[in-house]
């Protein structure tokens, strides 16, 4: 493929899209280093500035890593998690044959907030138990969960050992009856906090995703959940299950 300077795609782009290209194909294995600056400059044509760029997008997109004074390699495939699915994270990694931990940052009761106490149906005098921690995936750290959780539902909870995944504690100690979930994604960048406990630089592009679980009947929410996640190492997918279809010429979805 011959990059076109004269187009309105810049040159830099251009080589970004088309390193992507050889990685996602294979051409480079995960692990491998890719040609120098120099090596891409001759074969492209292009300038050191439109190769650091190119490099420099594809290292704060994920797919490649710096290693200093040895190179550029390229990185790991992201870990992948299905939002519709019906199995934790934690399931998904272990079928994949990976080891998830669970690091507790911090965990308190406080009195619920006005927005709290509308989402969970609350009084006044109710507190909301709120425990931040981090999970790691093959000891490499790779979101941070916040969970929030009313006291009337799960009484006794600051007592227990949160070091384990909160599904089998919320289900099964408290037999809270999850029916169906709402989630919300958005783009945003690590802050000091989070860059450091995730292990990346202030700045650098994480995904936001907060999760509000409900019982089979009612408005009450039982508890809800907040995610940052590296989006470095992270993607997500959703699956368009049996019987969805495009009507032929309007690529609308029946």
């Amino acid at each position: 493929m011959q990059l076109d300077p004269s187009g309105v795609v810049p040159v830099y782009y251009q080589l970004k899209e088309l390193l992507r290209r050889e990685i996602s194909s294979g051409d480079y294995a995960p692990g491998a280093q890719i040609p120098s600056e120099h090596q891409l400059m001759r074969r492209f044509g292009v300038s050191r500035a439109t190769v650091r760029q190119a490099l420099g997008d594809l290292v704060v997109d994920g797919l490649l890593k710096r290693r200093q004074g040895k190179g550029t390699f390229v990185a790991e495939p992201k870990l992948e998690e299905d939002l519709a699915g019906i199995q934790t994270f934690n399931r998904q990694m272990a079928d994949r044959g990976l080891t998830t931990t669970v690091k507790v940052l911090s965990q308190f009761w406080l009195p619920a907030t006005t927005r709290e106490r509308e989402l969970f149906g609350l009084a006044p005098e109710d507190r909301t138990f709120r425990v931040m921690r981090l999970i790691s995936v093959q000891s490499e750290p790779v979101f941070i969960e916040s969970w929030e959780i009313p006291e009337v539902r799960c009484p006794g909870l600051l007592e227990l050992d949160l070091s384990v995944f909160f599904n089998e504690i919320l289900r099964g100690r408290y037999h809270l009856p999850v029916d169906r979930e709402v989630k919300y994604l958005e783009p945003a960048v690590a802050d000091e906090f989070e860059a450091s406990q995730l292990g990346i630089r202030k700045g650098q592009p994480v995904l936001l995703i907060e999760r509000i679980s409900y019982p089979p009947s009612g408005d009450e929410a039982l508890f809800a959940c907040k995610w940052t996640v590296r989006g470095d190492r992270c993607r997500h997918m959703v699956r368009v299950g049996d019987g969805v279809s495009v009507r032929p010429g309007t690529g609308e979805m029946t």
